[in-house]
C-alpha cells in the first residue's frame, strides 16, 4: 500500500483475488506482484517470466480497481479493466 505495507493474496479458480486481509484502499501508489513461473510451467511446460510486477496509481480512497494480467510463456500485457 502507499504505507509501504504488504499483503499476500491467492487468485481464485477464475484468476481474480476478492479478498484482501488487513489493507484499506486509499489514494496512492501500489504494485501487485504476480508469481507466474509455477502457472506457466503446470499450463504451458514453460516460463519465461517467474513474476511479474505491475506499479499503479489509485486516485479515490476506497475505489474500484481491475488490475487484470494477461500472460503467456513469452509475454504478457495489463490494462486498467473496468
Amino acid at each position: 500500500g502507499p504505507d509501504g505495507s504488504q499483503v499476500t493474496a491467492v487468485t481464485n479458480s477464475d484468476g481474480r483475488c476478492k479478498d484482501w486481509p488487513g489493507i484499506t484502499f486509499s489514494a496512492g501508489s501500489y504494485a501487485i506482484r504476480f508469481e507466474c513461473r509455477d502457472y506457466l510451467i503446470a499450463n504451458h511446460g514453460q516460463s519465461f517470466y517467474p513474476f511479474v510486477d505491475i506499479h499503479f496509481e489509485m486516485t479515490e480512497d476506497g475505489g474500484h480497481y481491475h488490475v487484470p494480467l494477461l500472460i503467456s510463456p513469452f509475454g504478457f500485457s495489463s490494462y486498467r479493466g473496468s
